[in-house]
C-alpha cells in the first residue's frame, strides 16, 4: 500500500507508535553518532526554521524542508526509494518526539502521514538491511484491525522473522 490516508486516525495513530521501539532499538551495526555530529541533532531540542516557515507558509511544509536536508531531498525517488537512517543514538530517537508533536496538531497533513510513513520504512530497512529482527523494548504495539490496510514491509509483531530488503 502506498496510500497511508487509507488508514483510519486511530490506526495511523498505532503506526506512529510502532516508531519508537524501531528507533530506539535500530541494528547495533549502526555507529552511535554524538548529539553533535548526528545528522539528526537539530531534533533533540527541536525548532521550526522560521526562514522555512516564513517561505512556505505553514509549518508542517517547514518541517518536510528540515526533514530533506537530513535524508536528501531524492531520498523517496531514487533507488528502492525508502530513505535511510545509517546511525543510532539519541539525535535519531529524537525524531519521533518531534513526529507526535506535529501529529497532535496536524493529524490529517498527508505530508506529514507520508514522512511518517516513510520513516518508519527506513528505520525498517535498517533492520533488513543487518539482517536483524525488530527488537521491542516494550511490549510490540499490535497491528491496525485490518493487516490488509497495512503496508507490506511492516513487521508482523507475531513473527520476527524477516527477509532481506532487495537491492
Amino acid at each position: 500500500m502506498s496510500d497511508v490516508s487509507s488508514l483510519s486516525h486511530d490506526d495511523f495513530r498505532v503506526f506512529l507508535d510502532r516508531l519508537k521501539p524501531l528507533l530506539d532499538n535500530l541494528p547495533r551495526q549502526l555507529p552511535i553518532k554524538s548529539d553533535t555530529d548526528s545528522a539528526f541533532a537539530s531534533f533533540l531540542h527541536f525548532q521550526i526554521d522560521h526562514e522555512l516557515l516564513e517561505q512556505t507558509g505553514c509549518e508542517v511544509s517547514a518541517l518536510s524542508e528540515q526533514l530533506k536536508r537530513v535524508f536528501g531531498w531524492q531520498a523517496r525517488t531514487t533507488g528502492d526509494g525508502i530513505i535511510t537512517i545509517d546511525e543510532r543514538g539519541p539525535a535519531v530517537c529524537a525524531l519521533h518526539k518531534v513526529l507526535c508533536n506535529f501529529w497532535e496538531h496536524y493529524s490529517e497533513n498527508g505530508v506529514l502521514q507520508k514522512w511518517i510513513f516513510d520513516i518508519v520504512k527506513g528505520a525498517e530497512k535498517a533492520y533488513h538491511v543487518h539482517n536483524e529482527a525488530v527488537r521491542y523494548l516494550q511490549s510490540p504495539v499490535p497491528l491496525p484491525s485490518s493487516e490488509s490496510e497495512v503496508p507490506s514491509l511492516i513487521v508482523n509483531p507475531k513473527s520476527v522473522q524477516l527477509s532481506p530488503v532487495a537491492t
